[in-house]
C-alpha cells in the first residue's frame, strides 16, 4: 500500500492516535473558550467586612486601597474593628427601565 511500503499496524496506530490527541484538544479548547456576551459582562467588585469582636458583617463596594485584613471602620453594632475578610466580584445587575408614566 501507498507506493509499495509495507503496511504496517504500528504506523496506523501511531497516526491514529495522533489525530485523536488533535481532535480532542481542538474540542477541548472550543469547550473553554466563552462566548463574547459572557466576557463583556460588566462585574462589580465587592468586599465583606466583618466585625472581629461580634461577628457582625456587611458587603459593600471596594475601593481602591482595599485589601483583605484592612481595618476599616468601626462596628455599627459593638464598637468593635471592622475588617475586610473577603473580596469578589459579580456580574452587575441591570435594572428594567420603565419610560416615563403616563
Amino acid at each position: 500500500m501507498f507506493g509499495g511500503v509495507d503496511s504496517d499496524p504500528f504506523l496506523y496506530l501511531a497516526i491514529a492516535l495522533l489525530v485523536a490527541f488533535v481532535v480532542q484538544g481542538v474540542l477541548s479548547y472550543l469547550s473553554q473558550r466563552k462566548s463574547g456576551s459572557e466576557q463583556e459582562r460588566p462585574m462589580q467588585i465587592l468586599v465583606v467586612v466583618t466585625c472581629t469582636n461580634c461577628g457582625h458583617s456587611e458587603t459593600t463596594n471596594f475601593t481602591e486601597g482595599m485589601f483583605v485584613g484592612r481595618v476599616v471602620g468601626s462596628c455599627p453594632k459593638c464598637g468593635g474593628k471592622l475588617i475586610v475578610s473577603k473580596i469578589f466580584t459579580q456580574p452587575i445587575q441591570q435594572s428594567l427601565k420603565t419610560g416615563p408614566q403616563r
